[in-house]
């Protein structure tokens, strides 16, 4: 559960909800200029982040207290009719195992 901002159902359950909320690191990659996010980081922050580096983002979500991974795996569209989709500027993921171990990594 990332910032608890749905327009549907999806994420109702009678079950257990994790806060990813506290997963929030960001850091700039000062070789190339790309951004590695916790999974519970909201775009507001990340927003925060690249201004106080003097970055931007191309696109922005149209509602950027959201949680980053969440946006990006329902397919958030951003403010912008003519741009990409917001999951066009990820390089990869890496996905933490129930053991704490990183044992996947999908790169674009």
């Amino acid at each position: 559960m990332g910032t608890q901002h749905s327009f549907n159902d999806i994420a109702d359950t009678d079950g257990v909800h994790i806060s990813l909320a506290k997963f929030n690191r960001m850091e700039i990659a000062e070789d190339d200029k790309s951004v590695v996010v916790g999974s519970g980081t909201s775009w507001h922050s990340l927003m925060g982040l690249l201004a106080n580096n003097k970055l931007a983002l191309a696109n922005i979500p149209s509602k950027p207290k959201v949680n980053v991974v969440g946006s990006l795996i329902t397919g958030e569209h951003g403010a912008g009719l003519s741009m990409p989709i917001l999951s066009h500027y990820v390089y990869g993921f890496r996905i933490m195992n129930p053991r704490g171990e990183m044992d996947v990594v999908i790169k674009g």
